[in-house]
């Protein structure tokens, strides 16, 4: 495979200039800047699209946060095996289910349950020091680096999972209380065909709010240049993905112009609000009131009065966040009226519905197009009647109980059969879901019954369902 590092680059090589870091923490401003520390050049969908097929080797793919399937995401009948195998250098780094590829990455959260294995004892931050030093590319992988730090991460899943193993997590990793039984990977690396590919089940370790911590920027650094390899860095493009946005620069230009606005006090007001639930789902208040009454005389006045300050404390703090939120709100209603009110471009309205969508956390609109679109473009049929239309699916029995359970879930969806709202996580899951029946009704394993439904239609495990 070549060096590790491209030329004149190495891992404990100065990198100038502090890479700027903005205030949220779920940005990826210094991965990016990794990939400009390389002299790398950003590239956009279109010029991915317009590249021949035989050019895949001078790519590489960088996927961080809740990918789009590739298909999807370039409007190409494209495998993530296909830009592999033909020389391409791909990453996925994700805590979200993925099962697009030879490796899947199941989702967390996962934890550990021995505080030893954490980061500074939080348990939500397994360390991950444990290394598979007999794959090559570990070795490429891990050079300077002693132990890194995850956030909720999930695990990998399958085969090449194992057989390109990196990392693995914790003995204690567990889910919730559940602890994880086996050897599971959290980092896998190898070869496939031509090129190589990568896959993170945690996309926290290259963002802005992990990658600085214990040797997470070393490992970032390592991972550039190994997707690089011994090609040069001067004739390669990447499309790097966060989330479903093309980086189109490596450096964002609004800390050149200094127009990155701060978050408003409503933002602030919500980060203030989920960090004090993880804190309280954590312990961490009662952990910190049981030490300090171990210190104080075993006195019941004395812990009453300490408890009953803890208690006006809390209060009081709530008391002020409901002011100052009060204060807030109605003013940021009145001007989101007059600009509801004032004409918007017909360029930005789909825009604006995706930032209101991706604001209110529902997503149930966007799932039903997906649901009306695979019954009727796809099956062709009546999303008017009142039951679903049957179809039939080859395979075995296992294959037919789940593939009708999965029309059934997306008949109901599409029929509004409840009235709680779609989360992001399963609107993801919604569209890796109809690509999977969209390439089975392709490829002739699933399609519907035309003829009217013998008395067995309807009945999973029969050969229509």
């Amino acid at each position: 495979m070549g060096g590790l590092f491209a030329p004149d680059c190495r891992a404990n090589d100065d990198l100038g200039e502090t890479p700027p870091l903005s205030p949220f923490g779920s940005r990826a401003d210094a991965f990016r800047y990794l990939f400009a520390f390389h002299r790398l050049t950003p590239s956009s969908l279109e010029e991915f699209r317009a590249a021949p097929r035989e050019d895949w080797d001078r790519w590489i793919i960088v996927l961080v946060g809740a990918p789009e399937p590739l298909a999807r995401l370039t409007t190409m009948p494209l495998e993530p095996t296909d830009f592999v195998e033909k020389g391409g250098a791909l990453l996925i780094a994700s805590d979200d289910d993925w099962s697009q590829f030879v490796v899947d990455i199941e989702s967390g959260p996962l934890g550990v349950l021995d505080p030893r294995e954490a980061y500074m004892g939080r348990t939500s931050l397994p360390l991950i020091d444990d290394w598979n030093l007999a794959n090559p590319d570990a070795q490429r992988l891990t050079q300077g680096v002693d132990t890194i730090v995850m956030n909720l991460p999930g695990y990998l899943a399958g085969l090449k999972a194992n057989e390109w193993a990196v990392g693995y997590l914790p003995p204690s990793a567990a889910i919730g209380q559940r602890p994880l039984r086996g050897h599971r990977p959290v980092i896998s690396a190898g070869s496939l065909g031509k090129g190589r590919v990568m896959v993170v089940a945690d996309q926290t370790l290259f963002l802005n709010e992990m990658i600085q911590e214990e040797d997470n920027l070393t490992f970032a650094l390592n991972t550039v240049a190994w997707l690089i390899g011994d090609r040069s860095p001067q004739d390669l493009h990447v499309l790097f993905v966060k989330d479903v946005d093309v980086i189109g620069e490596w450096v964002d230009p609004r800390f050149r112009d200094g127009s990155f606005n701060l978050p408003g006090i409503e933002e602030l007001i919500a980060v203030a609000n989920s960090l004090i639930s993880g804190l309280e789902d954590e312990g961490v208040f009662d952990e910190q009131i049981q030490r300090v009454q171990s210190r104080l005389p075993i006195v019941p006045f004395q812990r009453a009065v300490a408890m009953l300050t803890s208690l006006f404390l809390l209060l009081l703090l709530g008391w002020w966040l409901m002011g100052v939120r009060a204060r807030h709100l109605p003013r940021k209603r009145s001007r989101r009226r007059k600009e509801r009110a004032q004409p918007v471009p017909l360029g930005n309205l789909l825009e604006q519905r995706r930032t209101d969508l991706v604001g209110t956390g529902d997503f149930t609109d966007p799932v039903v197009r997906l649901a009306e679109q695979f019954f009727c473009h796809t099956l062709r049929a009546d999303v008017h009647e009142p039951k679903m239309p049957p179809v039939r699916v080859r395979g075995s029995l296992w294959r037919r109980w789940k593939r009708w359970w999965q029309l059934r879930y997306l008949w109901r969806l599409l029929r509004r059969s409840s009235s709680r709202p779609v989360s992001r996580r399963e609107f993801r899951r919604v569209q890796i879901l109809v690509g999977e029946l969209e390439r089975m009704v392709r490829d002739g394993s699933l399609t519907p019954v035309d003829s009217e439904p013998s008395r067995r239609t309807g009945q999973p495990g029969k050969s229509s369902v």
